[in-house]
């Protein structure tokens, strides 16, 4: 299996996950979109060097629009 092939099927596995918890109308979805985040910064944190994490973290945090007026929120 490529790599490719394996993000295709972890990144499936995940959606699937992400849609059953967020379409039951049991978890709220930002409190669900708040585990991700927090779940994805912790496997960042432990795998980059820490000036990477540090510089990912900048990046991530200047990218965010400041109007968000036009932004759908789904």
């Amino acid at each position: 299996m490529t790599e490719e092939e394996s993000f295709e099927i972890a990144y499936n596995e995940v959606q699937d996950l992400l849609t059953d918890l967020c379409g039951s109308n049991e978890y709220n979805p930002l409190m669900v979109a708040g585990i991700f985040m927090a779940t994805a910064k912790s496997i960042y944190k432990n795998l980059l060097s820490h000036e990477d994490f540090n510089n990912l973290m900048t990046t991530i945090s200047q990218d965010i629009p400041s109007d968000i007026s036009n932004v759908t929120i789904h």
